[in-house]
């Protein structure tokens, strides 16, 4: 079995560019729209997340990460 060549492109699906900056432009335009829908369970209600909100929450434990050393 032969292994990928880790210099080409692998062109998946046409996508272009990493995620966070994908993330980050639609946080930018549409910082009210729904990003995450946290189902109903046993142990709580359905919620629903903003862009704007997961955007700040994943900033926040970035720089939490990096000041840690993480």
């Amino acid at each position: 079995m032969a292994l990928p060549d880790p210099t080409i492109d692998l062109d998946w699906s046409g996508y272009v560019g990493p995620i966070h900056e994908h993330f980050k432009n639609n946080a930018e335009k549409h910082p009210e729209r729904t990003c995450v829908v946290e189902t109903k369970s046993s142990e709580g209600p359905e919620r629903t997340f903003t862009y704007k909100q997961i955007f700040e929450a994943s900033n926040t434990l970035a720089h939490y990460l990096h000041d840690a050393g993480g």
